[in-house]
């Protein structure tokens, strides 16, 4: 091999090299770690980790439990503790800070980019609350479900708390009667029935009946 040959050989073996040292090092240094994306909104927010002061945006966190706080003149302040073996890697987390102020809702009023990222903060909330219900949930994939006898939907409140709601539908002409309140009572058990065979604890979710036949009175 000429000598030219083994130089230009040699040049491109060192530059390899260089870059799987670079590539070890920087996994051996993250090691511990975990890549997140923190977007605080208003994103000229001021960013606190465990109360050290940080930049947004992609950054390295140590495995674990973390206290993140987003502050900012005229907002109320963000908190969210997240633990980075629970996190989604694809997911950012958002720390919207409160517009509770008239000089917050002129500032978001009139920047457009923070409009969008408090969207796409709901939007990513509304999703990930709609997974956690679903993984503990499994029925409310398919719900509405309806039968000719009951509906069944559910609803999730502001504290994330799941409950259902079951319409029945009696076919007894006279409301009141003790055939409308037996077909009730009925549907009602059914409708119960089918949650059950859905993996859901009955006795430990707030279900309520329109009508309810528990609380119908009967005349003779």
């Amino acid at each position: 091999m000429e000598p030219q040959a083994k130089k230009k050989l040699l040049a491109v073996s060192l530059a390899i090299l260089a870059v799987l040292a670079g590539v070890f090092l920087l996994a051996s240094r993250h090691a511990n770690e975990v890549r997140v994306e923190i977007i605080p909104i208003p994103s000229d927010a001021t960013l606190t980790i465990d109360g050290v002061q940080s930049a947004s945006g992609s950054i390295w966190l140590t495995k674990g439990k973390h206290t993140l706080k987003a502050t900012r003149q005229f907002f109320g302040p963000a908190t969210k503790t997240i633990d980075t073996d629970a996190l989604d890697p694809d997911e950012p987390i958002y720390l919207p800070l409160d517009a509770n102020t008239a000089e917050a809702l002129q500032f978001i009023a009139t920047h457009p980019k923070e409009q969008s990222l408090a969207q796409q903060a709901g939007g990513a909330a509304f999703m990930a609350t709609q997974k956690k219900v679903a993984t503990a949930y499994p029925v409310v994939t398919e719900l509405p479900y309806e039968t000719p006898t009951y509906e069944i939907n559910y609803s999730v409140d502001e504290n994330k708390n799941v409950s259902f709601r079951v319409a029945l539908h009696a076919t007894a002409t006279v409301p009141g009667t003790a055939e409308y309140n037996q077909e009730l009572l009925q549907f009602k058990a059914a409708a119960l029935a089918y949650l059950k065979q859905k993996k859901v604890d009955v006795t430990k979710i707030k279900i309520t009946f329109s009508p309810d036949p528990e609380q119908q009175s009967t005349t003779p």
